[in-house]
């Protein structure tokens, strides 16, 4: 699935004993792919936030009725490589606010793409673990962009929101 996810452009098919039991064609859209694996509903809230010219924050993600009480259908991509990271899901959590009950995660995809000099990969064997140079930049970027995102799509949130915090949210990653 991870595999799937960071390269939508790509077909996917998964035979077992000679019988396909998933294809997935390529697409351009992540939202697609993440639909066509089950990880989302239409309804799913769409972001893709450019910070510089190679740098951007794209995602998927559940509305807060749909949230689940593991992270398991919570998929994490970092510059192509699915990873777990305890830091994205706080941020995504704390996007949310106060609309998902606590020890609740909504499902998706979050694929970030940031300067390979801004990023550790070599933290764990199996590099499936990250560790971030400007953690706290990070955090406030992915948590701010979900709040704002989801604040557009959900009008009753904007009075839980401070509006002024939100504005001309910019993050430079590069050093």
């Amino acid at each position: 699935i991870d595999l799937a996810l960071t390269r939508p452009d790509i077909h996917f098919r998964f035979v077992s004993d000679g019988v396909e039991e998933l294809s997935l064609p390529p697409t351009a859209d992540l939202f697609l792919r993440a639909s066509d694996l089950n990880l989302i509903a239409a309804n799913a809230l769409r972001i893709s936030t450019p910070l510089h010219l190679s740098e951007h924050l794209m995602a998927v993600l559940s509305q807060p009725a749909e949230a689940l009480t593991s992270s398991a259908k919570m998929r994490l991509i970092v510059n192509g490589r699915a990873v777990r990271d305890n830091l994205l899901l706080k941020a995504i959590r704390e996007g949310y606010g106060n609309f998902l009950k606590t020890g609740y995660f909504p499902s998706g995809v979050i694929n970030l793409k940031i300067a390979p000099s801004d990023i550790d990969v070599n933290v764990h064997p199996r590099k499936t673990e990250v560790r971030f140079r400007k953690a706290d930049e990070v955090f406030t970027f992915v948590s701010n962009t979900i709040r704002s995102e989801f604040a557009k799509t959900n009008p009753r949130v904007i009075s839980y929101l401070n509006p002024t915090h939100l504005n001309n949210q910019s993050l430079a990653f590069s050093a």
